[in-house]
């Protein structure tokens, strides 16, 4: 399972305009006076989604082989 950066930001703050380019926490826009979320509260997001996976979070891993 896979949770994308853009998934635990929005699961932080629902309204979060952003861009996440190749799901890189280090690519990362913020558009329209949304507020910049630390990547240690979204690292820590993803672990929390990683650990208590809901349905809707679970994507598979693209496999680029």
């Amino acid at each position: 399972m896979a949770i994308s950066i853009a998934e635990a930001i929005l699961q932080i703050n629902p309204k979060a305009d952003i861009r996440v380019a190749n799901n890189d926490i280090d690519r990362i826009d913020w558009y329209n006076g949304t507020a910049v979320i630390s990547k240690t509260d979204i690292q820590a997001k993803i672990t929390e989604m990683e650990k208590n996976p809901k349905p809707e979070w679970i994507h598979p891993t693209p496999d680029y082989d």
